[in-house]
């Protein structure tokens, strides 16, 4: 299988993982806890913790207040996919292309792909990392 239609799994797998995340409580989501997560933020405030690590992937719960900002980066050789259980969020890409994700959608970002993300309205997401990266290693 090619690199192009892996992703294309890969997105229809998240597509519906999204729409399932939406009806979930927090409860649901958080049946296994690996630790707090620490976010750098310009702006505002977010907690975090991490649902599931392995060497191949990490998925974070994350709730961010409206109005906070996660300032301009990438995750490396990773890939990231925010799924948006609760709220709304504009991820802002590499060129400066704004996307509105509402709850129950997802966003993959491409390795090496510049972002920032506002949270427009208070927000619960899952973020996703294949493979797993720390933080924000290339702000």
């Amino acid at each position: 299988m090619n690199t192009a239609r892996k992703f294309e799994e890969i997105d229809k797998r998240m597509s519906k993982l999204a729409k399932l995340s939406a009806s979930l409580t927090l409860q649901d989501m958080a049946t296994k806890d690996h630790g707090n997560v620490t976010y750098l933020v310009d702006s505002g405030m977010c907690t975090g913790k991490a649902l599931f690590n392995s060497q191949n992937t990490s998925i974070q719960r994350i709730e961010i207040k409206a109005g906070t900002i996660f300032p301009r980066h990438n995750h490396g050789e990773s890939v990231e996919f925010l799924i948006v259980v609760k709220g709304r969020i504009i991820n802002t890409s590499d060129n400066e292309e704004k996307k509105i994700i509402y709850a129950g959608e997802c966003i993959r970002i491409d390795k090496h792909v510049s972002h920032s993300v506002e949270a427009k309205e208070d927000t619960i997401l899952i973020a996703i990392a294949i493979p797993p990266s720390e933080g924000f290693p290339n702000a």
